[in-house]
């Protein structure tokens, strides 16, 4: 399993792997890569290469491990923040590659030097190989690519005029200008059969003879480019502004650098992986993301609330995702999207105070309403005739947030924080206990603001419906030890000791505390039985619920099409599951936080080499689930 970097800016980045794998994009990690999305950990094929080739002796060499023999010589693969770093000795050379983003260019460095430890003579030839994309991940664009050279600068280019979104960009290829030769041919560079291992313009000394890229061959050792510096002093000004010690190590190494640096590089600018490439933007999900960044980056946290704001639906309900920059999505019937606009507005001016943000106005979208027995759609809205200011979007986010079904908890809909229960509430009567608490916490944060502007009638109806709320959550919510997830459309409980799958969930609990208010016995013993349920020590896991769905009678959603304990069915889903640490922190038991936050930290899951071999993912990033 490769282990992976992103590096990004807001408009370009890439990924690499230890190997040498990995791919690059510019706005839409999804819609327009430039090279391919492999989606292939096994293999790890490598679509961007750097070849060194011995003019006398012919022994071609990488600085990566890949392509080729990755058992030859010393090699080392640092993974840092805002680079990735090669380095091989070989053959009497060493090879070092540093490869990165500049902080307000479109375009990826790789500074490479090679050093002559031989004691003798010798003549090296650099070639730089590229697979174009200009197309979406899993499509077959290549016929439809044309490359060109440009007569001033020498720059290879390539484009994809035949594409909807992305047809009048150039991608470009250039060693620094110095390149002899260069062709778009890949059958004249690979040879007929030829793989990227041995290339058969690389057997001989022979220049290329095409007109076009993807390959560009020069016989010069690349200069240091200047902006590495600037690039990785970015992230030491951005991870630097709030730096914690406590006498946990690993603690320490996450939350002063990698967490950070995973959320903003990865979750908002980059929005992909090595396994997922998404490309889009969740409304939930980039909301809740940028909450990390507050401090650190605030202008970033402001930008997405905007931009979220603008993907609101004129009767209140929002875009689920959306794919930049033609603004195509999905609208749905789930119900939490929309109340974390303000709930993560609240925690942004909790932060900075930057109340102006509140009048920052943005125009709703049109679209054609969902019909009945219809889940979601997918289509580009238009834009409305009317706007309206953060305020008017937060405001009408909560309005339509406030039906309650027959247990007076709000209703979960196609579902809430958990896609995969989509069946829950599909008929319109199923009920969430996590939302309950998630819409008194928003409306305890929303409310001052809705009053501080002479919006006291709609305050005042928001505050009732959350008392109401309140007083529901601690009744047919309650389960007599924790707090059951829910209600079916026909009234059967979920997460209750009466369910033989999903007896217990821990967001239910955790947000009893986080949200506040309610019955303290409750709360204890809700996270008590967190503790005794849910927290597996020997095998250092904490799952999101249990047991997982399987036989059960109700159909929850897809989430039971995930075998037990693979992914949000009862495995260890990660962000559900450090709420938990959030909300014994509240509690002030602080060591209880610490052992979960400990439980879960990826460092220590590979503090070995026997936990190396059994957890095999990166030991600096925080996995999606476990």
């Amino acid at each position: 399993m490769p282990w992976l970097n992103v590096i990004a800016n807001p408009d370009f980045g890439f990924t690499t792997t230890e190997a040498g794998g990995g791919y690059c994009w510019t706005v839409n990690s999804q819609k327009n890569p430039l090279t391919p999305w492999a989606n292939d950990p096994v293999v790890d094929p490598p679509n961007e290469i750097l070849y060194v080739r011995d003019r006398d002796d012919g022994v071609l060499l990488t600085a990566t491990a890949l392509p080729g023999d990755d058992s030859t010589g010393d090699f080392v693969a640092r993974h840092g923040q805002g680079y990735s770093h090669f380095q091989r000795n070989v053959h009497g050379m060493e090879l070092d590659l540093l490869q990165y983003v500049p902080v307000a260019d479109s375009i990826k460095i790789s500074r490479l030097t090679i050093r002559n430890r031989s004691g003798r003579a010798r003549r090296f030839s650099v070639t730089a190989f590229v697979q174009w994309a200009l197309g979406g991940n899993g499509s077959q664009p290549a016929p439809f690519v044309s490359t060109e050279l440009d007569a001033e600068t020498g720059a290879l280019l390539a484009s994809n005029h035949w594409r909807e979104d992305f047809s009048q960009r150039v991608a470009f290829i250039d060693l620094r200008g110095a390149q002899t030769s260069h062709t778009g041919d890949r059958g004249e560079f690979l040879g007929r059969h030829g793989t990227v291992v041995a290339p058969l313009a690389l057997s001989n000394d022979q220049p290329l003879a095409g007109t076009g890229p993807p390959v560009v061959q020069y016989l010069r050792i690349l200069v240091k480019a200047a902006a590495d510096a600037e690039s990785i002093g970015q992230w030491n000004d951005i991870l630097g502004t709030v730096q914690v010690q406590t006498p946990e190590r690993s603690l320490d190494l996450l939350l002063n650098g990698w967490l950070l640096y995973q959320a903003l590089c990865c979750r908002v600018w980059a929005r992909t992986g090595y396994y997922q490439a998404s490309g889009a933007y969740g409304f939930r999900d980039q909301l809740q993301d940028v909450m990390a960044v507050c401090i650190s980056k605030p202008d970033v946290a402001r930008k997405q609330i905007i931009r979220a704001a603008g993907r609101q639906f004129v009767e209140g309900d929002v875009q689920h995702w959306w794919l930049p920059p033609g603004g195509g999505g999905i609208r749905t019937r789930m119900t939490d999207d929309r109340l974390w606009l303000p709930y993560v507005l609240c925690h942004y001016l909790d932060v900075t105070n930057d109340h102006p943000v509140l009048d920052e106005r943005q125009t709703f979208l049109v679209g054609e309403a969902l019909k009945e027995g219809q889940d979601e759609a997918f289509f580009t809205p238009g834009n409305a005739d009317e706007d309206g200011s953060v305020y008017e979007h937060c405001a009408r986010a909560i309005d339509v947030s406030l039906d309650l079904g027959e247990h007076g908890l709000p209703l979960i809909g196609t579902g809430d924080w958990n896609d995969g229960m989509n069946r829950v509430g599909e008929k319109g009567k199923g009920e969430s206990v996590w939302l309950g608490w998630f819409l008194v916490a928003t409306i305890d944060a929303f409310a001052p603001l809705a009053e501080a502007r002479g919006d006291a009638k709609r305050a005042a109806h928001w505050r009732k419906t959350a008392a109401d709320v309140r007083v529901a959550l601690d009744n047919g919510g309650w389960d007599g030890d924790w707090y059951r997830r829910g209600y079916y459309d026909d009234g059967t409980p979920l997460g209750s000791h009466l369910s033989q799958e999903c007896r217990i969930d821990a967001i239910a609990q955790s947000w009893s505390v986080i949200a506040g208010g309610c019955d303290q016995q409750h709360a204890q013993s809700a996270m008590d039985s967190v503790d005794a349920m849910l927290i597996r020590r020997d095998d250092k896991v904490a799952p999101l619920f249990t047991p997982p769905f399987d036989h059960v009678e109700n159909n929850p959603g897809y989430i039971k099409a995930y075998p037990p304990g693979i992914r949000e069915n009862g495995g260890q889903y990660t962000h559900g599951s450090q709420w938990s640490i959030f909300a014994l922190a509240k509690m002030g038991q602080g060591n209880r936080a610490l052992e979960l936050f400990s439980l879960i930290n990826p460092i220590n899951h590979s503090d070995s080499r026997e936990a190396v071999e059994r957890y095999k993912v990166e030991p600096y990033v925080a996995c999606a689930d476990v």
